[in-house]
């Protein structure tokens, strides 16, 4: 058994390190699944107020207009 800083296997910092790094992971697609829905409704409410403003029919002409300003490069 490996020993660091005196009667600390390192066996122990291995599994703290794992526990701490499983936690940050949890954290973070926590955060990153927060996000990524506070967008999507952001901008699904952006966009049901944009069609009861100005139609179904006007809404899709400016989104065909806009789809076919963009270029892929």
């Amino acid at each position: 058994m490996d020993v660091i800083y005196g009667s600390v296997p390192m066996q122990h910092l291995v599994g703290l390190a794992a526990l701490l790094q499983a936690r940050f992971n949890t954290t973070y697609d926590r955060a990153r699944t927060a996000l990524f829905f506070y967008v999507a409704i952001k901008y699904g409410v952006k966009s049901l107020r944009h069609i009861r403003a100005r139609g179904t029919l006007e809404t899709f002409r400016e989104g065909w207009g806009w789809l076919s300003e963009v270029r892929c490069r």
